[in-house]
């Protein structure tokens, strides 16, 4: 787990390989899956602005929910931006 999302990061930043966010999002998902707190914020973020797929603030809004109840720190700040109810 904590191999597959250190080599998202290395694929996010272009990290000694070539940036590639399609690949960061897939490593970023296998981690998040198996309950990495970070991955799990990373993908919201992939997710929330269009990195590595098509925009979509509903897997966003799912995974930056996981990532709060995981206790990654500062992740509530983010969650305004991803909300997809009607009284958004």
């Amino acid at each position: 787990m904590a191999a597959q999302f250190a080599l998202a990061l290395r694929y996010d930043n272009g990290q000694d390989v070539d940036q590639d966010f399609k690949q960061a999002m897939a490593w970023y998902r296998k981690a998040a899956e198996q309950g990495h707190a970070r991955a799990q914020f990373n993908l919201a973020l992939m997710y929330g602005y269009g990195h590595g797929s098509e925009l979509n603030l509903a897997e966003a809004e799912k995974w930056i929910e996981l990532a709060i109840a995981s206790g990654v720190r500062h992740a509530d700040k983010y969650k305004h931006l991803f909300e997809t109810s009607a009284a958004h």
